[in-house]
């Protein structure tokens, strides 16, 4: 496993423990580091705990074109994750091709399912009874 598959895997087991709490942002925030930040869909950030520091994580869908078997286009989505610094410039990237692409869409089901504003919406259906 390398750094790159290291990272990410460190980032899923703290993010399905609940060590690392994910919430929505605005992708506009992030315009400067985002390549195409124009396609982005959804934008999702979080601190990840590592010795003394916490270093800010950065985790986006954005759409992406893509091909069928039969090789026609059509658009689909990728993921990205960013490690930053405290001042928001890139310190790691890590994006399909560095890493599995289903682990990066294990992450994106993961925060998906556990981000701040998914966890409310939970805890209101539930609350109501109707979940």
């Amino acid at each position: 496993m390398d750094k790159y598959d290291a990272t990410l895997a460190r980032v899923i087991d703290e993010t399905a423990d609940g060590t690392v709490k994910w919430r929505m942002d605005h992708p506009d925030n992030y315009a400067a580091v985002i390549l195409n930040s124009d396609r982005v869909i959804r934008a999702f950030t979080a601190k990840l705990p590592l010795g003394h520091k916490e270093f800010p994580l950065l985790f986006i869908e954005k759409k992406a074109p893509s091909r069928d078997e039969y090789d026609q286009l059509f658009e689909g989505t990728e993921f990205e994750l960013y490690v930053l610094d405290d001042f928001g410039r890139i310190v790691l990237p890590v994006y399909e091709g560095l890493v599995e692409e289903r682990q990066l869409e294990r992450l994106a089901e993961l925060v998906s399912q556990s981000n701040e504003a998914a966890r409310e919406f939970f805890d209101a259906l539930e609350s109501s009874g109707d979940g």
